[in-house]
């Protein structure tokens, strides 16, 4: 199984949450820079995840993302 299936399948359980555990945590930091950059340089889409989007929107509005 590939990595972009086990991360699109956890992060598709957000609905409920604004991040991955509940309140902004590493696991977030972990897992964020992976689907923020990954999916261009792996040629995977996470269009279809809504759930993913907007937890990478939530991510991108950080100041500090963008600096990182």
């Amino acid at each position: 199984m590939r990595a972009s299936t086990v991360y699109c399948r956890v992060l598709d359980q957000l609905e409920d949450r604004d991040y991955v555990i509940g309140p902004l945590t590493v696991v977030d930091f972990l897992i964020g820079p992976r689907l923020d950059t990954g999916p261009a340089y792996l040629n995977f889409d996470i269009g279809s995840h809504a759930n993913i989007n907007a937890w990478l929107g939530r991510l991108r509005a950080k100041p500090y993302w963008r600096e990182a």
